[in-house]
């Protein structure tokens, strides 16, 4: 799903680090927790299984490295159980959105500065 909406965008005229730096996880995010709340079904639920077809992805494209699939399902959870937290407390969905959106940002600048070939 991420790989199509960065393909999405990428016709559009962004750029790989534009896409993965803002446009691609505001997208993600807002898709993941809008469905949650749009079929009223568990916001976790909706990101863990996200992230699960996000690493069979991997899987299918690097089937000898298992960090990308790892890091695909547990950091769509991570963002998940966030969104989710947030949600239950607050009861407000922007707060549940901006929380998962802001970890997926960080996550993102982190794994392009970590990988970062000057």
């Amino acid at each position: 799903m991420a790989w199509i909406i960065n393909q999405a965008l990428i016709r559009l005229g962004f750029r790989g680090k534009q896409i993965l730096a803002i446009f691609g996880p505001v997208v993600e995010e807002t898709l993941k927790t809008g469905l949650a709340l749009i079929f009223k079904t568990p916001i976790i639920a909706v990101h863990v299984i996200f992230g699960l077809v996000e690493g069979l992805w991997e899987i299918v494209n690097k089937p000898h490295s298992i960090g990308p699939v790892m890091a695909a399902w547990g950091g769509h959870t991570f963002f998940g159980l966030l969104a989710y937290v947030s949600y239950n407390i607050t009861e407000q969905s922007g707060i549940a959105w901006m929380s998962g959106l802001l970890a997926h940002l960080v996550w993102n600048r982190l794994i392009l500065t970590l990988h970062h070939k000057p």
